[in-house]
């Protein structure tokens, strides 16, 4: 997986449970699994977006603009409710020393059902 592609990815494995299943979907790559959540769930407004990347490098700040539109065209909403943000783990976990890259991404959608 391209280094581009992990923060899709891991947004849609956040909208999953929104969809109310938990198979994978693999065919067409992690933007075409979040059009096809975003297509179950009937496209709920998003109120907003968290992406934490837990990495020494690449460094996110000369990326974080691209990053925050890309995220927001792929789910329908601005850029303005997407937020970006990357921890270095100051050298003290795997992530930290450069021997890995992790993402997380919290999503608030208006009016999910919960079950």
């Amino acid at each position: 997986m391209k280094k581009q592609q992990r923060a899709p990815a891991t947004l849609a494995t956040a909208l999953i449970p929104a969809a109310g299943f938990g198979a994978r979907f693999h065919e067409g790559g992690p933007k075409a699994l979040v059009r096809h959540v975003r297509n179950l769930t009937d496209h709920p407004p998003i109120r907003n977006v968290d992406v934490t990347i837990l990495a020494s490098r690449p460094k996110v700040a000369e990326f974080r603009e691209a990053m925050r539109a890309n995220i927001a065209a792929l789910l329908g909403t601005e850029p303005a409710r997407v937020s970006v943000k990357a921890s270095s783990g100051n050298g003290l976990t795997d992530f930290g020393r450069g021997e890995g890259v992790a993402a997380t991404v919290l999503v608030l959608v208006e009016g999910a059902a919960a079950e």
